[in-house]
């Protein structure tokens, strides 16, 4: 603690700064109790003493109070791979080819050029590709294990190109069922061998060749047939229809056809039977195809009224017969009397079921 200045000392100070000698004399604070030491935000430090913080939160190269990490890393609330985030490729595909300076593509990114080491995700699959000017692309799908390095060697095939031709224009064109041109004409590749094209437009029919292709371009012209145009109607409409099981739209629906195919058209709706009917070679008419329905409690009501009902004729029939030899057989009388009732019973509850299940769908009781 310091010791106050005497008075005098206090003025010959005030003299010597310039001070006027009546201005009155500060008097010293009387000691008081040690203010305490401030206290950290955090606990100790380092294994140290706890020191205040200052206002950036960072503290070594640390972060607090949410602030981000010193090293650019994700903080608690980032996004990381178990978040939803891209997954850690922690894998690796050796790719080459021969030739070699083919583009190498992941998911349809670009992954560099072979031959090249490709870091790829583990436990998922995903598709590589090489590609180079000349030569046919080549895919490969790729699943390691996590740290795995798959080995994914191609040999390009030299490409063919095909010009396709169609009348009328603007067909997609498919090869070997995978889609290689929006619209004709245009070029399309493929790799030498017997390969499939399909060349498709609305409302025509499909035209169909397969290719033996060898070097050198080729050509290919393809004439489409106008569709015959099949119309699908059904009692009740909005049924479900299968053209030779594949979804083909709900009723009514016009369905384009080829006139030298056969086809299995199948409709069908829920609480409702499946119809079908066969097509061969379908024609242009103006007459639509329609499929009628069975609504099938309705018809499995009416099969239980006609099991009542000749229930309660053979009841009726043995009651006749017991009643002309009551007189030697009073037992076989009552046994036949019950069963009757039984069959009543029986034939009115499902005709009563039948006519309630009738009216429900707006339909006139049966008589």
């Amino acid at each position: 603690m310091r010791t106050p200045l005497p008075a005098l000392a206090v003025v010959c100070l005030l003299a010597l700064a310039g001070c006027p000698e009546d201005a009155p004399v500060p008097l010293a604070a009387p000691p008081g109790p040690k203010p305490p030491a401030p206290k950290a935000d955090a606990g100790a430090l380092d294994g140290g003493a706890a020191a205040t913080l200052p206002d950036s939160g960072l503290v070594d190269g640390g972060h607090v109070d949410g602030g981000p990490a010193a090293d650019g890393g994700p903080t608690d609330g980032g996004l990381g791979a178990e978040d939803g985030g891209e997954a850690p490729r922690d894998a690796f595909a050796d790719v080459s080819t021969r030739p070699p300076g083919a583009d190498i593509t992941l998911d349809g990114q670009s992954a560099g050029t072979t031959p090249a080491k490709v870091p790829v995700a583990s436990g998922r699959k995903q598709l590589l590709g090489v590609s180079k000017a000349g030569f046919f692309p080549e895919k490969k799908e790729l699943e390691p294990a996590p740290g795995e390095t798959v080995a994914a060697a191609f040999t390009l095939r030299l490409a063919v190109t095909i010009h396709v031709t169609s009348d009328p224009p603007d067909a997609s064109v498919t090869v070997n069922g995978e889609p290689a041109l929006a619209a004709t004409p245009g070029d399309v590749l493929a790799a030498p061998g017997t390969v499939e094209l399909a060349v498709s437009f609305p409302q025509h029919d499909t035209f169909t060749r397969k290719l033996k292709v060898k070097k050198g371009a080729q050509k290919l012209d393809a004439k489409l047939l106008p569709s015959v145009r099949v119309s699908i109607t059904s009692k009740p409409t909005a049924a479900e229809v299968t053209l030779d099981g594949k979804p083909a739209g709900v009723t009514p629906v016009d369905l384009w056809l080829s006139s030298k195919g056969k086809y299995t058209v199948a409709v069908t709706k829920e609480g409702w039977s499946t119809e079908k009917k066969v097509l061969v070679k379908p024609k242009p008419s103006e007459e639509p195809v329609e499929l009628v329905l069975t609504d099938l409690e309705l018809a499995r009501l009416e099969a239980a009224v006609a099991k009542a009902l000749k229930a309660y004729d053979t009841a009726d029939e043995a009651l006749e017969r017991a009643q002309a030899s009551s007189a030697d057989s009073p037992q076989r009388l009552e046994a036949a009397e019950a069963a009757m009732k039984k069959a009543t019973e029986e034939l009115e509850a499902t005709q009563e079921q039948l006519a309630a299940a009738r009216e429900k769908r707006g339909l006139k009781p049966k008589p």
